[in-house]
This record gives structure tokens, sequence and C-alpha cells, in this order.
């Protein structure tokens, strides 16, 4: 498991490298474009309008909804994790409160996929846009974090019914323990928010 780890880190390491990497060649290739031909259209990354231009509108960039995502997949993954829920799966012989915490479960995700079948199969259902589809509409906005959610939700049910959670700061632990084990994917995610700010910059 740690060597695993520590070769995803590797990747993102390096993935975060050749985004740095691709941030400066995108400077100063904007600024050689400008020097060489004022008058094309793009625009420096290196003047002060492109300083200022980036100074308001990275942080924007950045606070999307990907950014939600990542908070709620990594406190998904972390729950499972923390519950013992996903060993539960692969276990062939339960205890009785594994017994019954797995029936509790499955019994909560059965009726999460009903609830998500009412809102959504109806043609006039309250999760559909005005013209009747699924995409884009509210579901499909806040599909993965309704799913993370209800991972969250059926974790810390399962690991509380079969006593891997005893306590509130167990539950907490639980559902904050994978934030951490993200950090790698969260650095990722802002040094390709400001290449994109940046390329939205140089290209508009």
């Amino acid at each position: 498991m740690k060597h695993r780890r520590r070769q995803i880190e590797e990747i993102i390491g390096w993935l975060c490298f050749a985004l740095v990497v691709a941030q400066l060649v995108l400077m100063i290739g904007s600024w050689l474009v400008m020097a060489v031909s004022p008058d094309h259209p793009v625009r420096s990354l290196l003047s002060g309008e492109g300083l200022r231009w980036m100074c308001d509108h990275s942080v924007e960039v950045m606070a999307s909804p990907i950014l939600v995502w990542l908070l709620l997949i990594a406190m998904a993954y972390g729950s499972l994790r923390t519950s013992k829920l996903i060993q539960c799966i692969r276990k062939k012989n339960r205890n009785y409160r594994e017994r019954l915490a797995w029936r509790t479960t499955i019994g909560l995700a059965i009726l999460f996929v009903v609830l998500l079948l009412f809102l959504t199969l109806p043609p006039q259902a309250v999760l559909r846009n005005a013209e009747g589809y699924l995409y884009p509409s509210s579901f499909s906005d806040a599909f993965i974090s309704s799913m993370a959610v209800a991972i969250c939700v059926l974790s810390v049910v399962y690991g509380c019914l079969s006593g891997t959670l005893r306590s509130l700061r167990e539950v907490v632990r639980c559902l904050t323990i994978g934030i951490a084990d993200f950090l790698p994917v969260w650095l990722l995610y802002f040094l390709a928010a400001l290449l994109v700010c940046a390329i939205r910059f140089f290209l508009i």
C-alpha cells in the first residue's frame, strides 16, 4: 500500500512539475509574441494588464464545482476506508454486528436509489430541466456531489452499527481523514487551474 501511494505521489509530482513548466513557457512565450509582433491579437501575461487579470481571476477559476467535487470525493474515500465498508463487501464470514450493519447499509442504499429514480425518471421529475432532459439539469449538476454525500452517509451508518466508529470524534475523523490523502491532488488541481487561467487571458 505504501509503495503504491509513493508511486502515485511521484506521478503527481511529475505532473505538477510539467504544469509549472507549461505555465513558465506560456508566460515567456506570450511576452516574446508581444515583443516581436505587438499587433498580434494575443496578450502578454507579463504585462501590467496580464498580472492584474491573473490576480483578479485566479481565485475565480479555482473556485469552480471541481473544487467542491474534490473535497466531497476525498471525504467519501476516507469514510469508505475508515469505516471498513469496503472490507465488509469482500468479507465472507461476518459477525452479527457486521451483518446487521451491512443489511442496514444495503437498505439505505436501495432507498437512496429509489428516491433518485423517483426524482429523475418521470417526465415531469423535479430534477429534470425545463425541457425534460437530465443533461444539463439539476440532476447532472449535483450528481457527483450527491453520490459522494451518499457514500459518506452509508459509510458512517455502517461504521456506527458495526462498531468500527465508536464516538463522534471517530466519525469526524472518518469524514476528514481522506482530505489529507488527497492533498497532492489538490496541489495538482490548483496548478492546473492557474494554467487554465493563464491560457484564457492569453487567447481571449
